[in-house]
């Protein structure tokens, strides 16, 4: 499984775990781990040849407990197997049926013990039926979750609170289009018995033909009505009009865009957006001041809570719409006001030309757009009696979105990813060393990773901002942002975009003036190329078990015996030494191995299943080891990338070179870098992103140790920021072994 599940287990007080993947190696590991013993009773959920991996490790007498439900033994097969087994499936509702009085009996048992928290739950992911089912599918599809993961079967009347719940009448404003619909509809589903579809034409949107034939397919009687939310006396007549079939919630979704700079802002502007937004809410709060609401639900937007250029108008009506939530819930009523953030399919940011543009931006920027699934979830949540009056719903990558080198805002700065530990020592390293040297305020890739999350795609340090998609807009919020850099000691001009085109002119320009210092200079490079390196990072799989530096110094210390006979996966152990007499047969028959060599995790590195069947198991070894190595050294994928990370592996041998060639892999489009030595150390530095020196060293014995050499040298020389170490070497093949066993160069 994942290294996520192991933590788990190991925090659960598990000693030994095996493959849940392949039962080969789950059968491999058993055994060794059990070193010639037997398991007393197996309780197992896995199917097909793992129920003969297990039955395997089982001694005489014992128990075998079957809780899965899909490829199983039957018990008469079990019996077959192994007639001193007690083989059992375990299914609640068969024995229920069977037994109630002792299911009656156990289940209070355990009712007992879980109130006095002897016996515990399992983990498990929860989640609403009628609202998050796909949310839970998506989960178990991922093979993420850990425990079970269980669907809640809630009622309407729960979620919206007591008397009544969501029976009754609903009232929907702004709701013959985009978000408003979609409320109509999942009240709809969620059993109520009339919805009213307000808007200020009276008409449904041209592609809402879909939607409203959802709603009349719920059973509700639905009603589009003409209402302008702005006109304090169609708001009453509206009101007036419902409230006699039991009024129960009201969702207020209306909303009108008017963007423009704040030089541009005119009451105009300002009067457009604050009708259906303030205006409407207003009318409608006054309107109903006299109706036992179950739920009002205000759609207010996440520019409330963030800002957005050139929406100084929109911002502050929903601002407006935060409040009123807040203010009706001191005064003992239901409000909520819900900030949203863009949604994919649906809403104002979904519609357009530049829809995709803009989204591609948002991502750059760390924001994501809101699932359809995942949207109405956050309402259910945000209109219980529970929740705040005011709720904010946006995906949001923190590292993306607070890594950019600007000042935190106070209110997010419990969000703010922490530094790698590695870069903060490279960091504080580089300032002792130049104290006499003033570091300009904003580097270069500073400006980079600005200009890309505005522009929404990656920018040449030399290409001018305007054809990298930097319109006029995105050019104020790229200056806002270098100026939230330099700090307020320094004013940036407001034409600063146009006056340097580039990312590279804006770095220049930005840096503070700074005399050179030639002397000082030579000092700092000639202390660098003699100074030492400072491992920060390890991570190892030897003979014997060794996964740690601990690890192996307590089986060196403790001379821990890491040889023994080949394992059966390898090769086929009697050919090998049927024509070779002694002592050298029993140097062929031993070695030191590795246990688990032919697993990877290729999904946690993007590559294709098929292309991991080509790869040289120790090109997958290295890609993982050299992954636990930075990550243990302080640097994640978001660090690694674009870095100059240098990568030195030593490598020698090519024995899946004549496995390869042997198998229908041959002809793959895979086969040729799967084995290729050159392509070790570049796979790793490809799927990290790094942009180091890379190379690959066949020196035999000191293959490893020229790769140390060589690493150590380029971050002498400046050449590599940090430098990635590896070694490998597996024995799939019993020919050079055998070589070295004649040869007499093997010990006895």
């Amino acid at each position: 499984g994942r290294p996520q599940k192991h933590t788990v287990l190991r925090g659960a007080g598990v000693r030994w775990a095996c493959s849940s993947r392949d039962a080969t190696a789950c059968a491999y590991g058993t055994a060794t781990q059990l070193v010639g013993h037997r398991v007393h009773a197996i309780l197992n959920s896995l199917s097909a040849d793992f129920i003969s991996a297990a039955f395997a490790s089982l001694g005489e007498s014992c128990f075998f407990e079957e809780i899965g439900k899909r490829s199983i033994w039957t018990v008469a097969r079990g019996v077959a197997s192994c007639a001193t087994v007690s083989y059992t499936p375990v299914a609640l509702d068969v024995d229920m049926t069977a037994d109630p009085v002792w299911m009656q009996r156990t289940l209070r048992l355990l009712s007992r013990r879980a109130q006095t928290r002897v016996a515990t739950s399992l983990p498990f992911a929860s989640y609403d039926l009628e609202t998050q089912s796909d949310m839970a599918f998506r989960l178990l599809q991922s093979g993420r979750n850990m425990g079970k993961v269980v669907l809640r079967v809630g009622t309407a009347q729960a979620v919206l609170g007591g008397g009544g719940g969501v029976r009754g009448s609903h009232v929907v404003v702004g709701g013959t289009n985009g978000l408003g619909l979609l409320t109509g509809r999942w009240l709809a589903q969620q059993g109520a018995q009339s919805v009213v579809l307000a808007s200020r034409s009276g008409a449904l949107a041209k592609d809402a033909s879909a939607e409203w034939a959802r709603i009349r397919q719920s059973g509700a009687f639905a009603l589009v009505a003409s209402c302008d939310s702005s006109q304090a006396a169609d708001t009453r007549r509206l009101v007036a009009r419902v409230q006699g079939e039991s009024l129960r919630g009201v969702w207020h979704t209306a909303g009108v865009l008017a963007d423009s700079l704040l030089a541009g802002q005119t009451s105009q502007a300002l009067a457009r957006v604050f009708a259906p937004k303030v205006h409407g809410a207003m009318s409608l709060h006054a309107s109903l001041a006299t109706s036992p609401l179950s739920a009002c639900a205000l759609f207010s937007s996440v520019a409330s809570m963030l800002g957005g250029a050139g929406q100084a108008n929109y911002s502050a009506a929903n601002a407006c719409l935060d409040a009123l939530a807040a203010c009706r819930r001191r005064h003992a009523q239901p409000g909520v006001s819900v900030q949203w953030g863009a949604w994919a399919e649906i809403g104002m940011a979904s519609r357009g030309a530049a829809s995709e543009r803009m989204e591609a931006m948002e991502a750059a920027a760390g924001f994501g757009r809101i699932g359809l699934a995942q949207g109405l979830g956050a309402l259910l949540k945000a209109v219980q009696p529970c929740a705040p009056p005011v709720v904010g719903m946006i995906p949001l990558d923190w590292k993306r979105y607070l890594g950019g080198g600007a000042p935190v805002p106070p209110f997010l700065s419990r969000f703010t990813p922490a530094a790698p530990a590695a870069a903060s020592a490279r960091v504080a390293g580089a300032a002792t060393a130049t104290t006499s040297l003033a570091a300009p305020a904003v580097s270069l890739e500073m400006v980079l990773e600005m200009a890309r999350r505005t522009a929404g795609s990656n920018v040449d340090a030399d290409a001018p901002l305007m054809e990298a998609g930097v319109d006029s807009l995105g050019a104020v919020e790229l200056r806002n942002a270098l100026q939230r850099a330099v700090g307020d000691g320094v004013v940036l001009p407001s034409t600063l975009i146009f006056d340097h085109p580039t990312a590279r002119q804006l770095a220049l320009f930005v840096q503070p003036a700074v005399e050179e210092e030639p002397t000082a200079q030579a000092v700092v490079a000639a202390q660098v190329g003699e100074s030492a390196a400072r491992i920060q990072g390890t991570s190892m799989r030897l003979p014997g078990g060794a996964t740690s530096a601990a690890a192996a110094w307590r089986a060196f210390a403790s001379s821990v015996d890491a040889v023994g006979q080949v394992p059966l996966e390898r090769w086929d152990l009697a050919a090998a030494v049927a024509t070779v007499k002694e002592p050298v047969a029993s140097r062929i028959r031993h070695g030191a191995f590795i246990d688990g060599a032919a697993l990877f995790d290729n999904g946690a590195f993007g590559v294709s299943p098929a292309e991991a069947a080509a790869m040289d198991p120790q090109q997958r070894l290295l890609l993982e080891h050299a992954y636990v190595a930075l990550h243990g050294g302080g640097l994640d994928r978001a660090a690694l990338s674009n870095s100059l990370t240098g990568v030195f592996v030593g490598i020698a041998s090519t024995d899946y070179k004549e496995i390869l060639a042997a198998s229908p892999l041959a002809g793959s489009v895979y086969a040729a870098t799967g084995w290729s030595l050159s392509i070790a150390s570049g796979r790793i530095s490809y799927l990290l992103g790094l942009q180091g020196p890379c190379m690959s060293f066949d020196t035999a014995c000191s293959a490893a140790l020229t790769a140390t050499h060589t690493g150590l040298r380029a971050l002498q020389a400046n050449e590599a920021s940090c430098s990635l170490v590896a070694g490998v070497n597996l024995m799939l093949l019993p020919g050079t072994g055998a070589s070295f066993s004649t040869a007499g160069m093997t010990s006895a």
